[in-house]
């Protein structure tokens, strides 16, 4: 795991805490297990991780619950941050953006960094929706 990361810039690598953008799915979680196995027994920079739970889908609280339970299997501390998302202005998704990149802004201290995890498929599905607007 260590040769696939190694090229870590030095100010990544020396951050005070490594923060985890979690959303629950396959990418973010994949991330969160990469970083730990990374990291290994080291006790810095300590892992965080931050779930934004917009309130948009039925099963919101069953991904909040999947985070919790991959956190404590792998004694990474979870943030958990509810958000209200309003459809007005500038829409849904670019509402829901600004929002979860404000509770992000938030919880960073100093120095700190945060990883996300993006596939393919959201890049594509970021290019369709542009050019369908």
């Amino acid at each position: 795991m260590r040769e696939l990361l190694a090229p870590l810039p030095e100010s990544i690598a020396t951050a005070p805490v490594w923060w985890v953008a979690l959303s629950g799915g396959a990418d973010s979680v994949a991330l969160l297990y990469a970083l730990v196995a990374y990291r290994g027994d080291a006790p810095e920079p300590p892992i965080r991780a931050i779930h934004v739970n917009h309130g948009l889908h039925a099963d919101a609280p069953q991904w909040a619950e999947a985070c919790e339970q991959h956190c404590q299997a792998l004694s990474v501390s979870l943030q958990v941050s509810d958000c209200q998302v309003d459809p007005a202005g500038r829409g849904l998704e670019a509402n829901a953006r600004s929002e979860r990149y404000r509770i992000f802004e938030a919880a960073l201290g100093r120095d700190e960094v945060l990883f996300t995890a993006h596939h393919a498929d959201d890049m594509v599905e970021t290019v369709l929706l542009r050019l369908f607007r």
